[in-house]
């Protein structure tokens, strides 16, 4: 019984834990690109690759975390990519 209870307990503290992974990556996407977003228009071509390296590793992470987060949360990363996007567009429009 105590192993049971042991094993269910531990199962809980996981799925917390993801829960919290979700939201942090959710949040730190966003801080991302809102960082992109207000200073974009001042990026050199160093900036850019620099941000563009960071945002595939925001893409990496999406791909590990997409199977716990729900529909709103996939909604909430494709505007953040999208964000991004069009930030970067925009960049390649004005050269």
């Amino acid at each position: 019984m105590k192993k049971i209870l042991g094993i269910s307990l531990l199962l809980i503290m996981f799925a917390a834990c993801s829960s919290n992974n979700t939201k942090d990556y959710i949040e730190d996407f966003t801080e991302f690109t809102e960082k992109v977003k207000e200073n974009h228009a001042g990026y050199t071509v160093e900036d850019w690759k620099a941000t563009a390296d960071e945002f595939k590793e925001y893409l990496d992470k999406y791909n590990y975390y997409k199977d716990e987060m729900s529909n709103e949360e996939k909604n909430t990363v494709r505007k953040l990519r999208s964000s991004f996007v069009r930030q970067f567009r925009t960049k390649l429009k004005a050269q």
